[in-house]
């Protein structure tokens, strides 16, 4: 399965909603292969059952949490602040040993669960039984969630409070199990940041 997500991020799969159009091909197929088989083990630690990363009670717990808005307008609420580093925007991990250079936004593997504000799932990687890799802070994935990324600490669960002008501009077609999302409407996303290759062993600064 984490093969089928990396299909998608080499141009030979297919298409997931949270990414762009304009999402280039990996040229690295060296690292996607590296970061597959570290994933897996930690696949098969994960519980099959547990198919959102924020339940009801969570959710209703959010009611009287203050959340942080940035300049965008995005606002979100950390539900597991992280102990991690964060993803170092404008380097690049390569595969074999750890290495990283000004080559291009960092890979990040992350769990997500996307909704409408009525709590309606439209895109859900853990439907899918396996994490996504994106590059943050490259301007392929919906803009909230790629801002949202970016000051999370690995380890963190956080709640995105997506506003329309960063989220789908075109909105997204209603298909089988899926509701339609409206142009430019607001979303939210709860994601976990699951590993930043390279960085995984990084004491918190």
């Amino acid at each position: 399965m984490v093969l089928n997500a990396m299909a998608f991020l080499t141009g030979t799969g297919t298409s997931t909603h949270i990414f762009s159009p304009a999402t280039p091909q990996l040229v690295q197929a060296g690292l996607l292969s590296t970061l597959a088989l570290q994933l897996l083990p930690r696949q098969a630690e994960a519980s099959l059952d547990s198919k959102v990363l924020c339940d009801a009670d969570c959710a209703a717990s959010l009611a009287d949490k203050e959340r942080v808005r940035t300049a965008s307008g995005l606002e979100y609420i950390d539900l597991v602040p992280g102990k991690g580093p964060s993803p170092r925007i404008g380097f690049q991990a390569s595969a074999g040993p750890r290495h990283a250079g000004p080559q291009g936004p960092w890979l990040v593997v992350c769990d997500y669960v996307a909704s409408t504000p009525q709590g309606a799932v439209f895109d859900s990687s853990l439907d899918r039984g396996a994490p996504y890799i994106i590059r943050v802070g490259a301007g392929q994935i919906v803009a909230g969630l790629d801002e949202g990324l970016q000051s999370m600490k690995l380890g963190g669960v956080r709640r995105l409070y997506v506003p329309g002008p960063l989220a789908f501009p075109k909105g997204l077609s209603a298909a089988a199990g899926r509701p339609r999302v409206p142009p430019a409407s607001p979303v939210v996303f709860d994601v976990s940041l699951v590993m930043i290759p390279g960085l995984e062993d990084e004491e918190e600064e």
